[in-house]
């Protein structure tokens, strides 16, 4: 993983801004879908974007592994059938690559001041 890659809590971000749901949100017990998708959403582009097992992905989103992998079949399921959801998870990569273009066009561009 280079060092620019999205962590968990990058991907939790870009997917609360997207969907304008807090940090506290997202992390609740919370099960109604306009919440509990968008944390599904965050936690299938975790496993995709990071190397953390499920396991840690799980610790970070407040539940157990097999929250985290019923989420990532669900979304993966859903995406084929459901163009809403596909277009969900496209828009929230663009988020989480764009927040990462910054961060390496930041350290790139020599040592801060």
């Amino acid at each position: 993983m280079n060092a620019t890659a999205p962590r968990i809590i990058d991907i939790e971000k870009a997917v609360c801004e997207y969907f304008e749901l807090s940090h506290d949100e997202i992390l609740s017990v919370n099960r109604k879908r306009a919440i509990a998708r968008p944390r599904q959403i965050a936690i299938y582009l975790a496993a995709e974007y990071t190397d953390k097992t499920r396991a840690d992905i799980a610790r970070h989103f407040c539940r157990d592994h097999t929250t985290v992998n019923f989420a990532i079949e669900r979304i993966a399921q859903l995406q084929t059938y459901k163009p809403k959801i596909a277009l969900y998870v496209a828009a929230c990569r663009e988020r989480i690559e764009a927040n990462g273009n910054r961060l390496a066009a930041a350290l790139s561009s020599g040592p801060l001041r």
